[in-house]
């Protein structure tokens, strides 16, 4: 397949090292494209589609007894589940990566798969941050959809 493990050289040529790391990461890249490309639609299809398709909960939220909801407590539509999860999923750089790794020779595409990572790691943190801060615990999805996560009453016997 052409992938050999980067022996490391403590007196080497410190370039001829990352060059040789450069392709290797580009090659196991290309070679686990449709990977990437599965990742992204069972990725989104889970936390957009299947969540709007089970009324807010997704497997681990209807575990938790939790669901999402719009702030004002009505079902969300699904123009909003698919924008609260390619947010949530960071699926605009995943899809940027998969663009790049199809379209660009490997020089081009380290360049631009630094900084779609730079892009991501940023809007990782920022869900994390706006999260940690904020007393409500909404995240930036939350926020710019206008939804929140609310507790689901557990049934009794007689609402069965």
């Amino acid at each position: 397949w052409g992938v050999y493990p980067v022996k490391a050289e403590v007196a080497g040529n410190t370039d001829e090292v990352i060059e040789k790391q450069n392709e290797l990461t580009y090659k196991m890249t290309y070679l686990s494209k449709n990977s990437l490309i599965i990742q992204a639609i069972t990725t989104f299809g889970y936390f957009g589609i299947a969540a709007y398709l089970m009324k807010g909960q997704t497997i681990g939220k209807k575990l938790q007894r939790i669901r999402v909801v719009s702030n004002d407590d009505k079902e969300m539509n699904q123009h909003l589940f698919i924008l609260r999860s390619v947010i949530l999923t960071n699926l605009i750089p995943q899809i940027a990566s998969i663009i790049a790794i199809f379209t660009l020779k490997q020089n081009n595409w380290i360049t631009v798969e630094t900084i779609i990572g730079y892009i991501s790691l940023t809007m990782s943190l920022a869900l994390i941050m706006v999260l940690i801060f904020r007393t409500d615990e909404r995240s930036l999805h939350d926020l710019i959809c206008k939804t929140k996560v609310i507790e689901v009453p557990k049934k009794t016997k007689e609402a069965k």
